[in-house]
């Protein structure tokens, strides 16, 4: 009986697809060294460590997003700078499996809002307008995360 690959791949455990004794930085390594360790591991994501402990997460995104958003520049940024500390460690998979969703709602919320929206209207500029609108209330919405909250309620619950 011929098994397809995503029934192998639903039973793996972490363990068999992980990498072992990944290439790591601490919080106050350069943002030029994490950029180098995920050129040459082929990575979007490296450990952040204190010593032993895994204290969070750096990825490609953390990078280009906080750094530019907060008009730093990243050829003389640290680690600190751009580190998601809301990720807290033993649930790295929670945290990227909602970042997942998040990511690709607009992949599968986009679309039909502009159908609906052209078939409702008949018009191209309605519709537009209507994803434009769908992403302005998704601004609205991030503007009201208490970011500082955040990272409290996660070290507190670490």
């Amino acid at each position: 009986m011929a098994q397809n690959k995503e029934e192998i791949a639903s039973r793996r455990a972490v363990r068999d697809v992980m990498t072992p004794n990944p290439a790591s930085v601490s919080e106050k390594d350069s943002i030029k060294r994490v950029a180098e360790i995920m050129k040459r591991e082929d990575a979007g994501v490296v450990p952040v460590v204190d010593g032993s402990k895994v204290i969070g997460l750096i990825t490609d995104r953390d990078i280009v997003v906080r750094l530019s958003a907060e008009g730093k520049d990243p050829a003389k940024a640290r680690v600190n700078q751009a580190l998601n500390k809301q990720v807290r460690t033993g649930k790295e998979a929670e945290y990227f499996s909602i970042y997942e969703i998040g990511d690709k709602g607009t992949s599968w919320l986009g679309p039909p809002t502009f159908g609906i929206a052209l078939q409702l209207t008949g018009s191209y500029r309605i519709a537009i307008l209507s994803l434009i609108i769908f992403f302005i209330a998704g601004l609205a919405v991030l503007t009201r995360a208490n970011i500082e909250q955040g990272e409290r309620d996660v070290q507190a619950a670490a």
